[in-house]
């Protein structure tokens, strides 16, 4: 069973390595987002870091696991945890949106698997979507 915690401001260094360790970014942007860390039972096992957008949409912003907690089913939780969130904190809630950087084939993999669907491209990444239902 998953559960998530705010992160306080003494674990962004956690975040911050995390993230560069496993899905090579540089996360500057965390305090604009809503952070939390992720726990199956009492380990701690990676961090989410995202925020309502307009349109009433959801940004993932970052979603980063511990190498022993990949391909676990762990990221499909994350999703439909937040999915519920996004219905509770908004009756109008349309889904959830994300951008993934090209080389990153793991997590573009994951979010298709996850019924993210690509609707924009750039030259680096990919802007995807995952639409929900009332």
């Amino acid at each position: 069973m998953l559960s998530f915690r705010r992160m306080k401001k003494s674990e962004k260094k956690y975040a911050i390595q995390l993230a560069r360790e496993e899905i090579n970014i540089e996360p500057k942007r965390l305090d604009e987002y809503k952070t939390l860390l992720i726990y199956n039972g009492r380990e701690r096992i990676g961090f989410v870091s995202f925020g309502f957008k307009p349109g009433k949409t959801i940004y993932i912003y970052i979603l980063a696991f511990e190498k022993h907690a990949q391909r676990q089913g762990f990221g499909s939780m994350v999703i439909e945890s937040i999915i519920r969130y996004g219905r509770e904190k908004d009756k109008c809630f349309k889904g959830l949106s994300a951008t993934i950087h090209k080389i990153n084939e793991p997590a573009i993999d994951a979010a298709k698997k996850y019924g993210f669907l690509v609707t924009g491209e750039r030259t680096k990444y990919f802007d995807l979507m995952r639409p929900v239902s009332s």
